[in-house]
This record gives C-alpha cells, structure tokens and sequence, in this order.
C-alpha cells in the first residue's frame, strides 16, 4: 500500500501543479479586481466648481515599467494617460458638481478650488506557470494649489497596488488590471478629500491679487 501511495504521489502533485496553471475565468480575474478597488460613493455632492491640471507628462503615458519578477511579457503600449485624465473626470465628478480638467495652471481661473494631478508611475509584474501571483500598481501625486500655484494641501496617497492570483493569458484582461489600479489610485484622492472640510483646500477668495497694484499717481512724499 505504502508502494502505490509512493507511485501515486507525483501523479497527484502534477494535477495540482495543472489546475493550479490552468488560466482564471474573466469573471474569476473580475472579481479579484472589483473587490480590491474602493467604491466611489459620497454621501452628498458639494456645490463647487472644481478644475484639474493635468501636466502633458501624465496625460502622454503610454508605457508600463516592470516590477521585479522573471517571467511574463509586459504589456504593450497604450494610451494609459487618457484613461488617467478619464478616470478623474468620472470620479471627481461624484464629489463636485463641475469638473474641467485642464492642461496648466492659466487655466484655473474663476475655480473655488484647483487640483494638480500627477500619474508618475505606472508598473506591472505579469504572472506565468512559475509566479501565478501579478501585481499592479500606480503611483500619482494630488495637490491643491492657489492662485498664485503654491501648494495648499497635498494628498497623504501615493500609490496603489492591486494583486491577482493566476494566470489570465488575455492581454485585454491584463489591460483591464491596469486601468483599474488607475482607479483605485483616483478613488482613494476622492474619499480623502470627502473627509475633509473644504476650507483646506479651497482657494480663498479676495485673494486673485497679491502684488501691489501700480498706480500711475505720483508717490507722497516721505514723511519725516
């Protein structure tokens, strides 16, 4: 008996090896996914009109970089920057009223409050037969800026990750992961700024003119 579980044993470690490489379901990949990205649900929306500078950096991402790992084939190139600028309008949207997004800074006026948002990083480590875990992740940058451009808050979140188990052997799937780690990211700068009160982010107003306005009067004399 102790003979055949011997014989047995490898035979039984090469099927658990093959289901375990057997690829995931789309459904199975989709709700790996929908659990790990936070819903964006406000509790009211707040009567601000809001802009979102957007640098061309961030808008023309187009490639992912590879996290450590030794096997899978990165994905190719897509215009992952529209998806970006996408998502925060589509978010951000459940938050504020209004939601313009914007290339620079010029743009920002007539705004209560002027978000800077940044896509800086964007990496993938695939999974294979030898590594069924893949990673993904997202790294951003938010702030609130006056109207000067100096900064008046900025966000605590930096990035996001986003983990599956299995293999998928669908680019479109993959593809999928990395939108949603994009959203994720853009959820996770909404929830923070609805737990704030809006007073430490907001423009102030009264404020569009700091500098001393010329004056083409002639100056009083100093007085002595």
């Amino acid at each position: 008996m102790r003979t055949r579980n011997l014989v047995l044993l490898p035979c039984l470690i090469a099927i658990a090896m093959l289901c375990a490489c057997a690829p995931l379901t789309p459904e199975a990949f989709k709700a790996q996914i929908d659990s790990q990205v936070p819903k964006a649900v406000v509790a009211q929306k707040l009567p601000m009109k809001v802009a979102v500078i957007v640098p061309e950096a961030s808008r023309a991402r187009s490639r992912l970089d590879r996290l450590s790992g030794f096997c899978g084939t990165p994905l190719p190139e897509w215009p992952y920057g529209d998806i970006f600028v996408k998502t925060i309008q589509d978010v951000f949207s459940k938050l504020y009223e209004r939601v313009d997004l914007v290339t620079n800074r010029m743009n920002g006026e007539g705004f209560e409050a002027v978000f800077e948002a940044q896509l800086t990083g964007l990496s993938a480590k695939p999974s294979c037969p030898a590594q069924l875990n893949a990673t993904q992740r997202a790294e951003g940058t938010l702030q609130a800026v006056d109207f000067q451009g100096a900064e008046i808050w900025r966000s605590r979140v930096h990035s996001k990750d986003l983990q599956t188990q299995g293999l998928t052997h669908e680019t479109d799937l993959d593809r999928e992961a990395v939108f949603a780690v994009i959203r994720a990211l853009v959820t996770d700068w909404l929830l923070e700024l609805e737990s704030l009160p809006t007073d430490r982010y907001a423009r102030r107003p009264g404020l569009e003119r700091t500098a001393p306005v010329p004056s083409s009067q002639p100056a009083p004399p100093p007085i002595y």
